[in-house]
């Protein structure tokens, strides 16, 4: 969407403050530290 229509976001404060809380939840960082020690074979 921010591709298409750079000033989306800066419009939508609120969307973009929330992907930030998202981006730095304990849960994601959690995840991703489990996910890097899947043994893909």
């Amino acid at each position: 969407m921010v591709k298409l229509l750079p000033s989306w976001l800066l419009n939508y404060r609120s969307v973009f403050d929330t992907l930030v809380l998202i981006w730095k939840s304990p849960a994601r960082i959690s995840r991703l530290q489990n996910e890097q020690e899947l043994n893909l074979v």
